[in-house]
């Protein structure tokens, strides 16, 4: 599991500039030797036969060693690409799954391009890609479907493309494919994976997770990986990750509750036993993952809850101890776990924290699976009591216009209803409910000329008049959003709400406009310049307000406009369902 953090100092692979070719190969070497010594390890702690682990090997020498060569890598590891891939920036992470019905040994790796640079990496990943489906016959297929989404020319974000392979006994090496949400910007990342959803034969998916697993919207339940299973087996798996800022083991129940046959209550109590004593996971977050089999069902077949334990435990020696204690609590015999411990860390577990990054469980079929995820430490060992790669500075702000800036990332524009708007054209009792909210939101936060928002609005009345009964819930969504704050107009938490709402509106209205002034079937155009052109005096007027209140108002501002923000994405999700139930209503 990758994780955001500060750059480390790369300590057992540095190496000076001036160092001859021969020496840099010799570190090289060992750095490859070295991650071969602890595949054997977890191989035979696990029970993967000889020759399983033999293959095991030879893939991984052959998937690794041509990256391992690349001159920039080499010779600074580190230096210029921060790896999102493990706490201590290493572009690889080794990972154990234990499970009564046998274990698994998973590799994940960032393949390095030439030039240390989200685009060198992008195509490397890409060629290498390729060759899994030359050498091992890897299926594209699907990665085909979807891959001009997130790995477009000039992709944004932290990562480009990540792999991954798992060894099993009785089966050939398998591949997984984890692809950046936000490759097109944070505020797209929504939009990517519903259509990536929809591109795969799961048009009704997003609509499940947007109500469990992403339902705090997407500043608080963050898009971080959308993953593929790079098979042409009935159970291949499409997965979606989210991150959960500062979540509490009842959000990650809730965000498990997502799949059909998720088992009640097992989320939060696996959460608890793994984050001790956290009653919220502040310094470091979260994440749930939805697995879709086959493409059979919209809703996923397996939830998987994964806790960073090294931010929530003093030393590994007592991450270990939770670990003992669940599986036994579970009923899974113990001893493969330790042995893997025993086989791979190469320090005394109380003298870190950080060699157990990770830890997962789901149940899938009755059949329950924890996996612990693996660290090298190879440039680094995290003190014991420390947190690596934390994450509690997620919502932290010097400032209102910063504040509002992050929630104008995830612009109402972005939201898949919004970035597939032509889908409304035969929807056009949905399209007006989705432009009179527009109207009344802009009516209620900003001093913009509505003439023809309101000139639409009336040349398609009979719309509005002759909606069926069961649409009336949906005529007032955005004012409902806004009535949080109605007993405290003055409060910062209402001001700020206020602010976040009028962005909002704003960038709605230019959406919808451009729109309907490109819509054949519009009784009327839209003309964008006559409804942006007249500047908000009362935007000035309430960031002068937000700025005046100071720093200690700065939560209380943040929570005004995240809650605003949030009850008006969850407006047009409920839009968007009822455009997908083929306007049925509710």
């Amino acid at each position: 599991m990758g994780q955001e953090r500060p750059s480390l100092k790369p300590t057992a692979l540095n190496s000076s500039e001036d160092e001859s070719e021969s020496a840099v190969q010799r570190v090289m070497s060992s750095f490859v030797e070295g991650l071969s010594r602890r595949l054997a390890g977890l191989c035979d702690a696990t029970g993967l036969s000889a020759e399983t682990a033999k293959t095991a090997d030879d893939v991984l020498r052959d998937l690794i060693v041509p990256w391992s060569r690349v001159e920039a890598f080499a010779r600074a590891p580190g230096s210029g690409w921060i790896s999102e891939i493990s706490d201590d920036n290493t572009p690889i992470e080794f990972s154990v799954t234990i499970s009564p019905t046998g274990s698994e040994v998973r590799v994940l790796f960032e393949p390095q391009g030439e030039e240390q640079t989200l685009a060198g990496h992008r195509d490397a990943a890409l060629r290498m890609h390729e060759q899994l489906a030359r050498q091992y016959a890897a299926d594209l297929s699907r990665f085909r479907l979807v891959s001009d989404l997130f790995t477009p020319s000039g992709m944004q974000g932290p990562f480009a493309l990540w792999s991954a392979v798992v060894f099993a006994n009785g089966k050939p090496p398998s591949f997984k494919s984890y692809f950046n949400p936000q490759a097109q910007g944070v505020g797209s990342a929504v939009a990517l994976v519903e259509e990536a959803l929809r591109r795969l034969g799961l048009p009704r998916a997003w609509r499940h997770l947007a109500s469990t697993m992403a339902r705090r919207g997407p500043h608080r339940d963050e898009l971080k990986y959308f993953a593929l299973d790079l098979s042409t087996s009935e159970q291949a798996r499409v997965k979606v990750y989210v991150r959960h800022h500062e979540a509490t083991p009842e959000d990650l129940e809730i965000a498990a509750s997502a799949a059909s046959d998720s088992t009640r209550g097992e989320a939060q109590d696996f959460a608890r036993a793994m984050g001790g004593r956290a009653l919220r996971f502040k310094e470091r977050a979260t994440f749930t993952c939805a697995a879709f089999v086959g493409g059979q069902d919209d809703r996923p077949s397996a939830t998987t809850q994964y806790v960073p334990v090294c931010a929530y435990a003093l030393d590994d020696l007592e991450v270990e101890r939770r670990v003992a204690s669940y599986l036994g609590s579970q009923g899974i015999d113990d001893a493969p776990y330790r042995r893997v411990l025993a086989a791979f860390a190469n320090r005394p577990l109380d003298a870190g924290v950080g060699l157990q990054s990770w830890v997962a469980f789901r149940r899938y079929r009755g059949v329950p699976r924890l996996t612990v995820y693996l660290g090298t430490e190879t440039r680094c060992v995290f003190p014991p009591g420390s947190v690596p790669a934390g994450t509690r500075d997620h919502m932290l702000f010097d400032s209102p216009s910063q504040i509002l800036s992050c929630v104008a990332q995830y612009s109402l524009s972005e939201h898949p209803l919004l970035r597939a708007l032509s889908r409304l054209s035969q929807r056009r009792e949905v399209l007006w409910l989705l432009v009179s909210n527009a109207s009344a939101l802009l009516t209620n936060t900003t001093e913009l000329s509505l003439a023809n928002l309101n000139r639409w609005l009336s040349d398609n009345a009979t719309l509005g008049t002759s909606l069926p009964v069961a649409y009336e819930p949906y005529r007032n969504l955005f004012t409902e959003a806004l009535s949080l704050f109605e007993e405290s107009p003055e409060a910062v938490d209402a001001i700020a709400g206020r602010s976040a709402a009028a962005n909002a509106a704003r960038a709605l209205a230019k959406t919808l406009a451009e729109f309907l002034e490109s819509e054949e079937t519009s009784s009327i155009g839209l003309s964008l310049d006559s409804i942006l052109r007249e500047a908000s005096a009362a935007d000035t007027e309430r960031l002068s307000r937000l700025d005046a209140a100071g720093v200690a108002a700065l939560p209380a501002m943040v929570r005004g406009a995240l809650a605003v923000h949030e009850k008006l994405w969850s407006a047009l999700d409920r839009l968007s369902n009822l455009a997908s139930d083929g306007g049925q209503g509710p």
